[in-house]
């Protein structure tokens, strides 16, 4: 067998083996065609780890690309790839070695100013044909690259003036001369085969779905206007982002355009033969599509859809478009994905009171993200779906706002990057920090920060209009004061990990020691307070000088009976503590449905347990009872004695009346004789969000109304005094 050295020699053609390596994802072996210095950073480990969304689970190539007009040597090393994760990796090779890495990011002093798209389909072909009139800003001399799918091969490219310009193109990465001029326009025929559904784009004879794919040039993924003319099946809708300016028919076509003002660096378009339920609240207009939807859902999530908006729109900044819809299809995989005016969405998930896509207006799209420098934007997203969900106006915030509290989960895949500049490209460990660690900060930075808000407000009023944003844009507008809160959570990896001792009571305080195990943190936590007189939750500092060790004294006006920190579990640590909650109830009893409420049963069917009883037992310790007061007296009893009452179909709870034909309560209940159960009753058209309570009403959406939420009362923070 010859080794690399003795086959570079005998096919003096490096590219050969560098691509045989890259195929075997031969890491070790690529050493030997690679400067130390490139070795050193490990830049082929993504060979192995993949992006943060699966780029890689396809094979490799290590494709040759020579730069226009004499340029450098490269080589662009391409997979399938799919948005928002990394792309191909551009290196240049110099005597016979790969000397060098060109990051995405490096956008080689070019801008794109703004796309004008014409997009056609050969439908029995699968294909996309596309050409984009591209305007361009140029800082700098020699050639440069744009980047599309490597599905798309391109064909021609003219100048404004008609001329054709030369090109190269390998993987996906086209290189480019750039004219003396610093604005020139360039138009770029392509087409591709788009046929990888649930994973990038695809086109079948009923859809078509540019949605995840790179059906667009790009530089660094900067964020730039457009506007697009998609030509279609007279039948057929088109689904594409900003305001719809023109639809001509033309036979058995039509061409529909649509005009997208706000800069984005993510693009998306759908077609296809859609069914589709619309209507306008406040001005603006609403719509669902899908092929293959039951009509009764899309009329529920089309219900639901306006008030996320309005609440992001009153919240955060004026919505910028005329309309916001979902598109409903099986073409589409990995959940969802944000299209700003309107959003992707996966079969099986909706219809649900869904925040997190329809925040991307705000975050992702009037603040552009790349992904290549960090998943901040998801991590708002997060934050923004649990802040609707606590806050959502339908509801009594005083008791949503616990109910519906995240409790956030630490991953060890924290320890392996911090939330401020781990990329896409740097793998799985990117995603994770993005939705996971990153929302938590957020949620954390309420506690210290109660202007948080206020400062996510004016960062969208100071959104850079040519350029993306990041969390250093974000500590910027906070200010000089939360550097401490940026170094701790956002720039520093890991998270706290501390314990509580010596917790008493002495001199009107409460007083302990908090010591950490690693790097120490500055926490405001909730802590809960119960006396003889009652309860209450209060805000504490620990730690406020971030030592290893500290104490704390907390002023309380007589000795309690119970002292639990962090209560609604919002912290950002390991929750091994104990308290009441209908969703773990219901997650290991059993189930008995009465007579006449199936219907109340499939409204909790994805919540109710599965092991149902046939005949109700006599005694009902540890068991879900689906079904009304007639059902036993002793659930009347059990109810009224939690603050239920129940009359008719009409149930009251502290003022609050929910009609069980279309809204739901459920709680925990003591029982006379010792134990508990679980009463869970209505009809609802989502399965009711139960969150973290003990007690809750609901709408006919699910959507909650009132709740009550125990702390937590026993485990690691929380002491009998």
């Amino acid at each position: 067998m010859l080794g690399p050295l003795l086959l570079a020699l005998v096919t003096k053609d490096p590219y050969v083996e560098i691509n045989r390596l890259v195929e075997a994802r031969d890491v070790s072996g690529l050493a030997s065609w690679t400067s130390q210095e490139l070795t050193k950073q490990g830049v082929f480990g993504f060979l192995k780890t993949g992006g943060a969304y699966g780029v890689g689970r396809s094979a490799w190539h290590a494709l040759r690309l020579d730069e226009v007009s004499g340029g450098k040597h490269l080589v662009v090393v391409s997979t399938n790839l799919t948005c928002e994760d990394m792309g191909a990796q551009v290196f240049e090779l110099k005597n016979g070695v790969l000397s060098s890495r060109i990051p995405e990011s490096d956008d080689n002093g070019v801008r794109i100013k703004r796309w004008d798209f014409d997009v056609r389909f050969d439908l029995p072909t699968k294909k996309a044909i596309i050409r984009a009139v591209t305007s361009f800003h140029s800082d700098h001399d020699g050639p440069f690259l744009v980047r599309l799918s490597p599905q798309y091969e391109v064909s021609k490219v003219t100048d404004a003036s008609g001329h054709s310009v030369p090109f190269a193109e390998a993987g996906g990465v086209v290189s480019l001369p750039r004219p003396q001029q610093h604005e020139f326009v360039y138009t770029l025929d392509y087409e591709g085969v788009v046929d990888q559904p649930r994973y990038a784009g695809a086109v079948t004879k009923d859809e078509a779905v540019l949605t995840q794919d790179y059906w667009y040039p790009m530089v660094a993924r900067q964020p730039a206007p457009f506007r697009v003319t998609v030509h279609a099946p007279k039948e057929w809708i088109v689904v594409a982002q900003g305001d719809k300016v023109g639809e001509n028919d033309a036979g058995a076509e039509k061409a529909v355009t649509f005009q997208m003002d706000l800069p984005v660096s993510y693009l998306s378009l759908c077609a296809g033969a859609y069914r589709e339920v619309s209507k306008t609240v406040n001005g603006r207009r609403y719509h669902v599509w899908s092929r293959t939807m039951p009509e009764p859902d899309m009329q529920t999530q089309l219900d639901m859809l306006p008030a996320v908006i309005e609440f992001y729109d009153r919240n955060l900044a004026p919505y910028p478009f005329k309309s916001f819809g979902d598109v409903i299809t099986p073409l589409y995989g990995g959940g969802a994905l944000e299209a700003y005016s309107f959003a992707t969405y996966g079969s099986g998930w909706l219809p649900a009171n869904e925040g997190h896509e329809p925040s991307h207006t705000w975050f992702g799209g009037m603040l552009d993200n790349t992904y290549l420098g960090s998943l901040w934007d998801e991590s708002f997203a997060d934050w923004c779906d649990g802040l609707y969900h606590r806050r959502s106006p339908i509801g009594v915030t005083a008791e949503t706002e616990t109910a519906q509290m995240p409790s956030p989960e630490p991953s060890a895949e924290y320890d392996h990057g911090a939330c401020f500049n781990t990329g896409a490209e740097s793998g799985p460990v990117a995603s994770s920090l993005g939705y996971g660690k990153g929302a938590a900060v957020l949620l954390q930075m309420e506690q210290e920060f109660p202007q948080t808000l206020e400062w996510a407000r004016e960062w969208l009023k100071r959104r850079p209009s040519a350029r993306a944003s990041d969390w250093a844009d974000f500590e910027a507008v906070c200010g000089p004061s939360t550097q401490w809160f940026f170094d701790q959570w956002i720039k520093r990896t890991g998270w706290p990990h501390f314990s509580i001792q010596n917790v008493r009571y002495s001199q009107g305080a409460v007083r302990g020691e908090v010591d950490f195990d690693g790097a120490p943190y500055r926490l405001t936590v909730d802590v809960f307070v119960r006396d003889k007189d009652g309860e209450h939750t209060r805000k504490v500092v620990l730690n406020p000088k971030s030592l290893a060790r500290s104490q704390f004294e907390i002023e309380v006006p007589r000795k309690p009976t119970l002292v639990s920190f962090d209560p609604w579990e919002r912290l950002l640590i390991r929750h091994d503590g104990e308290r009441e909650e209908l969703s773990q109830f219901l997650a290991k009893s059993e189930r008995y449905v009465a007579p006449g409420y199936d219907e109340w049963a499939r409204s909790w069917r994805d919540l109710a347990p599965s092991n149902a009883l046939k005949t109700l037992p006599a005694k009902l310790d540890g068991l879900t009872i689906i079904g009304g007061v007639k059902v036993s007296p002793l659930i009347a009893k059990a109810l009224r004695s939690e603050g239920l009452e129940v009359s008719g179909d009409k149930l009251t709870y502290r003022g609050t009346t929910v009609d069980l034909s279309h809204g739901a309560a459920a709680c925990l209940v003591d029982l006379p004789d010792g134990g508990r159960c679980a009463v869970l009753l209505g009809k609802t058209r989502v399965t009711p969000e139960i969150g973290h309570a003990r007690l809750g009403l609901w709408d006919e959406y699910g959507r909650m109304l009132r709740a009550r939420t125990s702390p937590v009362t026993s485990g690691p923070l929380a002491f009998r005094i």
